[in-house]
């Protein structure tokens, strides 16, 4: 599982987005956002930090840098932003993996599932340090016994992992893997989280100046803050009027959640067809996730009659607007086959031929 993926689960506002050509005053904008976060990163906030290695990655501020991203995740780390920590424990797992570990337990115990997970995980295959199916079971079991959401992906993950390890297991091994699992989950601890509240409590502020001045990357930064409770209490109204302020004001990732939030009826009321438009607002723009959004609506007929020839359309495009991400090429280049079954040869051949001649909107 993708760190981005992991962290929107949580509803992180995270900048990792795909490069889109941008018109020249949204670019403004993303550089005057971009600038507020250097500002609070040189004053000590480590939330602002982490905030501002993830415009590396994203063509925000320039060309892609991994090695900025790093940069900044080591000194948000090093800060003791438990995110930082975790990001920067992913990104070593190759290069370093004893440093990797090292970083992932560092987050793991401020009580951060995703580090618990890959720490888990790090002993139970033996990366950066040797296998430890006790310490696997302690940890896998911390994130049973911790997490809320009994259906939650790493959850059911995390029980399945302890069941399998258990049978390899002596009964007495069960019960210093048992007491293992008591003990990490006693020493859990976030030494940083009322420094961490403080700082987000400060980016709300600055999120908000810059919003109120009409900035649309402000605007959307903030609607991801009332999502996710972050320096705010979280108020999916608020949420989505933010939203919908930004994607009025031109932002394509903001059109994207607002169709999410018509979608899911969170701020307002649930309307497919109002969903339906705004992912396809996006996707004329040539974003790959509304164009996926656009061929799922059209196969199952969500806000739109039914249309297989459409779904394959907009499923492939998707697929092709992913060339440059061989990680979520990975996870769709097989969707439009699957549609693709239910068409006949000549509907997919002009499909194709749609497809291979289609041009992106331009930005306003």
């Amino acid at each position: 599982m993708s760190v981005r993926i992991l962290l929107a689960a949580l509803g992180l506002t995270v900048a990792v987005l795909p490069a889109l050509a941008e018109s020249p005053r949204v670019t403004a904008e993303q550089q005057a956002v971009f600038a507020r976060f250097q500002q609070l990163a040189e004053q000590g906030n480590s939330k602002a930090t982490w905030e501002q290695g993830h415009f590396y990655l994203g063509d925000l501020v320039g060309p892609k840098d991994q090695a900025a991203y790093e940069r900044y995740m080591r000194k948000a780390a090093e800060e003791g932003y438990p995110f930082a920590q975790f990001e920067l424990g992913m990104a070593l797992q190759k290069s370093d993996p004893a440093d990797s570990l090292n970083w992932l337990l560092k987050s793991a115990q401020t009580g951060n599932e995703m580090a618990q997970l890959a720490a888990a995980t790090a002993f139970y295959n033996g990366q950066g340090t040797d296998k430890n199916p006790i310490l696997a079971y302690g940890w896998y079991k911390v994130i049973v016994q911790t997490q809320t959401s009994p259906g939650d992906g790493m959850v059911t993950m995390a029980r399945a992992q302890t069941q399998t390890i258990a049978k390899r297991l002596s009964s007495d091994e069960i019960t210093s893997a048992d007491f293992t699992a008591a003990d990490l989950k006693a020493h859990i601890a976030n030494p940083a989280e009322a420094q961490i509240k403080a700082e987000e409590a400060v980016i709300f502020e600055q999120m908000r100046d810059l919003a109120q001045q009409g900035n649309s990357v402000a605007q959307y930064r903030l609607g991801g803050l009332y999502t996710s409770g972050q320096g705010v209490a979280a108020d999916p109204a608020a949420s989505f009027s933010w939203y919908s302020k930004s994607a009025e004001n031109g932002y394509i990732y903001a059109e994207i959640s607002v169709g999410d939030a018509y979608a899911a009826g969170r701020g307002v009321d649930k309307d497919e067809g109002q969903a339906l438009a705004h992912y396809r607002k996006a996707a004329d723009r040539g974003n790959p996730d509304a164009e996926i959004q656009v061929g799922d609506a059209y196969r199952n007929g969500k806000g739109v009659a039914q249309n297989n020839a459409e779904a394959y359309f907009w499923i492939s495009l998707a697929v092709q607007n992913m060339a440059d991400n061989p990680r979520k090429l990975q996870t769709y280049r097989t969707f439009p086959d699957a549609v693709a079954k239910t068409l006949s040869r000549d509907v997919i051949a002009e499909q194709d031929a749609r497809r291979k001649a289609w041009t992106p909107v331009e930005a306003n």
